[in-house]
């Protein structure tokens, strides 16, 4: 078993790199590359989200222009190339940039974005996201982004403004799982190999704790995410054949804003069915 589980702590890294770009509200002045990665992010998001993936395809590019390194833009553009049957991306200084649809705003064009009323957040849900082949249900957040193509989770559920975030995998394991001292010693085990790859990882609280009336396990972490601290909440749910592990994440300044929606979508996850066998 623990080479399958530990696939789950593949993005964690992912988490971290979506993280670095949130901080607090700036007053009104000229954009920083920190805002233009943001708005093109959002942009590529909600053009993805609606189907226009030649524009979202164009966003996620200019995102690499101002940061190369960029795990979450690279995945994407990746995705996207294979997705709309284009060459793969040419090495670094060749000239084949996707050209801009004049839809798009112009290179240094990118708003301000305004303070946040976080008054005005609340715990309203979306439909259920189903997954027939892991037989499970959640809903996200209202107004969330669902993102369901990834190779490091079943789902993501992204806050608009990308400072909070849902993840949920499943780990297919052969039979029932059993919460018990060995299974524990797995988890930390995984846990101190992150802390030991993300820089500022610090584990806070790991235990047993009660999910839906049946036991599970949970781990609570803080980390650094560029400039910001970063609050994980990992729940591991044993199934039989599967573990789902349940992640949310936010800064830490914002936990208090976030804390009651995450435990408002997390609270409607439902098994839906037994998961099928495997090839």
């Amino acid at each position: 078993m623990p080479h399958r589980i530990a696939r789950v702590w593949i993005g964690l890294s992912l988490i971290a790199v979506c993280l670095s770009g949130t901080q607090a509200a700036r007053p009104a002045g000229p954009p920083s590359v920190g805002d233009a990665i943001n708005v093109y992010l959002r942009n590529g998001d909600q053009f993805y989200r609606e189907g226009k993936y030649q524009y979202a395809l164009v966003e996620y590019e200019k995102v690499l222009k101002l940061d190369p390194n960029h795990l979450y833009a690279q995945t994407q553009v990746k995705a996207l190339r294979t997705q709309l049957g284009l060459e793969p991306a040419q090495p670094k200084g060749t000239d084949q940039a996707t050209p801009a649809p004049a839809m798009v705003p112009p290179e240094g064009n990118w708003p301000i974005l305004p303070p946040r009323d976080y008054s005005k957040i609340t715990t309203a849900l979306d439909p259920p996201f189903s997954s027939s082949k892991y037989g499970f249900s959640i809903r996200p957040p209202a107004g969330w982004w669902v993102d369901q193509y990834s190779k490091n989770y079943v789902v993501k559920f992204t806050d608009s403004n990308y400072e909070a975030f849902i993840f949920v995998d499943v780990i297919p394991v052969p039979g029932a799982v059993e919460v018990d001292s060995a299974f524990r010693q797995l988890v930390e085990q995984k846990t101190k190999s992150v802390e030991d790859s993300i820089g500022g990882f610090h584990p806070d609280y790991q235990n047993y704790t009660t999910f839906q009336g049946k036991t599970a396990f949970e781990t609570r972490a803080t980390f650094l995410a560029g400039l910001n601290t970063v609050r994980l909440h990992v729940l591991y749910v044993p199934a039989a054949g599967r573990i789902f592990q349940i992640t949310s994440v936010c800064e830490d300044r914002l936990a208090r804003f976030w804390s009651v929606i995450f435990e408002t979508s997390i609270a409607t996850f439902t098994l839906t069915g037994p998961m099928p066998p495997g090839p």
